[in-house]
């Protein structure tokens, strides 16, 4: 509440210095090829919508605005941008009148949608292969899916990505990484808050067109009922046990705790647990037949021939 302020704004040389080091962390971020990748299937799959708005900015953006920008800015946030405060340990209840007396924002609550669908107008599968001085190329696809945080399939979802990509014992990486040897690393994760489903992999340039096959032979396999109960079993006691991890971690706690009240669903991780342990094979096999490819963004090496 009592910033270091001068005339309105904040100081100038603090500001530059912050600028100078964002620009710098966006430039590692384009560096780190993993990321690259990943922010451009975004991109180009949420062209035109929020999904496409990177979460990280843009460069060329950063000198638009001044110091006394940024400090109207964090004024705004202190007057309507909703505040969660999170105390993890061995403390007394004591603690939340000093929180109350010393922190002491304006009373309202602004809605601000933290979850949602993703919804594509395409009728075919968006490809986009972009050739840079790389030495193991980057497969990244994006998948439309019909549920979010707040969608009763959720738990569906949830079991169903444990199962295809989700944990080492999955489908992809036992069949795509283990069995035909396709790729250096191999995983599916469900953006709940995005409505989506992606895939990474990091394969050979060669591999392209074998590697996209497979991934989408194991995700109608698992559509048209082809999985043990042994697999769906181990994919929720991967679960179980990735949640009961996370009580014994504070940024664990909070971060569970925070993705639950942005979206206002009450349930604590025993009742999560549950219902994802309740999650049945009919469940599974019907979410996975209502997902679809949607775009796809291969990063590889100059000399790779599209044909392959």
């Amino acid at each position: 509440f009592d910033p270091l302020i001068e005339n309105q704004s904040f100081q100038n040389d603090i500001v530059q210095l912050k600028k100078k080091e964002l620009k710098e962390r966006l430039q590692v971020n384009r560096d780190d090829k993993f990321s690259y990748s990943l922010d451009k299937l975004f991109e180009y799959m949420g062209e035109k919508d929020t999904l496409g708005i990177s979460s990280t900015g843009y460069e060329d953006e950063i000198d638009s605005f001044s110091a006394h920008d940024i400090y109207k800015y964090f004024l705004d946030v202190v007057e309507n941008d909703n505040k969660h405060i999170y105390v993890v340990g061995d403390i007394d209840e004591s603690i939340v009148p000093i929180f109350e007396k010393n922190l002491e924002f304006p009373i309202h609550q602004n809605t601000f949608e933290s979850s949602y669908l993703f919804c594509s107008n395409r009728n075919d599968v968006l490809e986009i292969i972009e050739k840079q001085d790389v030495s193991q190329s980057k497969l990244n696809l994006g998948y439309t899916i019909p549920c979010d945080f707040k969608s009763s399939s959720h738990y569906a979802m949830t079991v169903f990505n444990a199962l295809f990509g989700g944990f080492s014992q999955s489908c992809l990486f036992q069949v795509v990484r283990e069995k035909n040897s396709l790729c250096y690393y191999i995983s599916s994760s469900y953006d709940a808050f995005n409505g989506i489903m992606i895939v990474n992999a990091g394969i050979e340039a060669n591999d392209y067109s074998k590697t996209i096959q497979l991934i989408q032979s194991e995700l109608c396999k698992i559509a048209n009922g082809e999985i043990s109960d042994e697999q769906i079993i181990l994919a929720k006691n991967m679960l179980k046990n990735a949640l009961k991890k996370t009580d014994d971690e504070a940024s664990g706690i909070i971060a569970l705790a925070y993705n639950r009240d942005i979206v206002e669903k009450r349930e604590t991780n025993e009742e999560y647990i549950e219902k994802l342990l309740n999650v049945t094979r009919e469940e599974i096999v019907q979410i996975a037949s209502k997902i679809k490819l949607d775009t796809i963004f291969f990063l590889t090496g100059k000399d790779f021939h599209e044909k392959n």
